[in-house]
């Protein structure tokens, strides 16, 4: 979809350029061709980090927490039954998930008026998983 989209708004950019050109407008060209560039870096930083999430799972005994930022991701793990669940401080306040020093923040893709309900469930599910 984003490659349609692109190349749709490229192909009608082109051909209002190159028809403005015929017509003895030379210098709409030289801006179109710029405009497609400029058009071509938004796409492409959207493309990079159209897919970035935060992944939280809990698996036999541990917390799983995957950060993915434009393709990267940084993949912390901790003890379930150490990890503390606390909301942190500062100026976008996220969900700070820390044990003996190691910690991540978590959160930066949930609506602020709804962390701090991911939070709690975040910790109910984890007393639930260590039950079984």
């Amino acid at each position: 979809q984003l490659g349609l989209s692109f190349s749709m708004l490229l192909g009608v950019s082109a051909i209002v350029g190159l028809f403005s050109w015929w017509n003895g407008a030379i210098l709409v060209l030289p801006f179109t061709i710029i405009e497609m560039f400029v058009v071509g870096a938004a796409f492409i930083f959207y493309a990079r980090h159209a897919a970035d999430e935060d992944r939280i799972l809990l698996q036999s005994g541990r917390v799983v927490v995957e950060l993915e930022t434009a393709g990267k991701v940084l993949r912390k793990e901790f003890r379930q039954d150490r990890v503390r669940v606390e909301p942190s401080t500062g100026l976008q306040p996220l969900i700070l998930l820390a044990q003996h020093g190691d910690s991540v923040h978590v959160g930066r893709f949930v609506r602020p008026e709804v962390r701090l309900k991911l939070m709690r469930e975040l910790r109910q599910a984890m007393r639930g998983n260590q039950s079984e």
